[in-house]
């Protein structure tokens, strides 16, 4: 493993599609035994390009690792763009984002963006509407190639507006939030405060939210917020169809209404 004729310690080798990874050692070499004959290899370290080989029985590959241009104005970044339809109220929505909900299943060297955004807006065609905004601060310091868990306080700030007129519900959301993240368990722990209304009642509450990873391309996450006047919860489920392609199912609760939503995102460098 090598860099410009230099060796390369620390380069993460996994088999593609599995758990199953070793660690380049101080020679920059490596010995992986894969659980298939045929497969491909990936090839992570900090500060370097992704780099993928197909691999076949009792190989010896020399790898060339390239530096990524992460930080620079010419790094290319994500777009989402994507559809969600809320099952229970029968509502059609449309999302766009830089890859908010995509992120902790994307490799911090293939996400150069700081500042990650999520615009969502969804209609009836009829009386109800809703739409939201999130923002959060996104440090690549806060990875570790070793693990591809992120790590650290990602801090963020949102907006929630739901006029369903229709079944007599008004909801307003203005909120704090942070997520640490646990790398040697792959689990992350959300804190979220906020100022909400509900039709006439108006509440400072709080809420924590628990976020796991199942699999490299699967996470899932629940929480329970308290609003004095009444209680919130969510369960959620994001991954990856494949690369370009991701969905993500959700149930919410917010004190007696119910939202179920089903969405899917297509991702591209823009």
């Amino acid at each position: 493993m090598e860099t410009d004729g230099s060796v390369l310690p620390g380069v993460v080798v996994q088999e593609d599609g599995t758990t199953n990874r070793t660690v380049s050692d101080v020679n920059g070499t490596f010995h992986i035994t894969t659980l298939n004959d045929t497969c491909s290899l990936r090839f992570l370290f900090v500060g370097f390009l992704p780099h993928t080989i197909k691999i076949t029985e009792n190989s010896t590959v020399n790898i060339l690792l390239k530096e990524d241009c992460v930080g620079c104005c010419d790094c290319p970044g994500w777009t989402s763009i994507g559809v969600k339809y809320d099952i229970v109220n029968s509502m059609f929505g449309v999302i766009f984002s830089n890859g908010y909900d995509e992120m902790p299943l994307i490799h911090f060297e293939e996400f150069p963006d700081n500042l990650t955004y999520k615009m969502t807006a969804q209609t009836n065609f009829h009386k109800d509407f809703m739409f939201s905004a999130n923002l959060a601060w996104n440090d690549i310091s806060w990875y570790s190639s070793r693990i591809e868990r992120r790590q650290g306080i990602m801090p963020s700030i949102g907006y929630e507006h739901y006029d369903y007129s229709s079944k007599f519900f008004f909801h307003r959301d203005i909120y704090a939030s942070v997520i640490t993240h646990f790398r040697l368990i792959g689990a992350a722990l959300m804190l979220k405060t906020g100022y909400q209304t509900l039709n006439d009642a108006n509440n400072w509450g709080a809420c924590l939210g628990l976020q796991r990873f199942i699999y490299s391309r699967l996470y899932s996450g629940i929480s329970v917020g308290y609003y004095f006047d009444y209680l919130t919860y969510s369960i959620y489920l994001q991954g990856f169809a494949n690369r370009n392609i991701s969905y993500r199912l959700s149930y919410d609760r917010i004190d007696n209404y119910d939202f179920l939503n089903i969405g899917l995102n297509l991702l591209f460098n823009r």
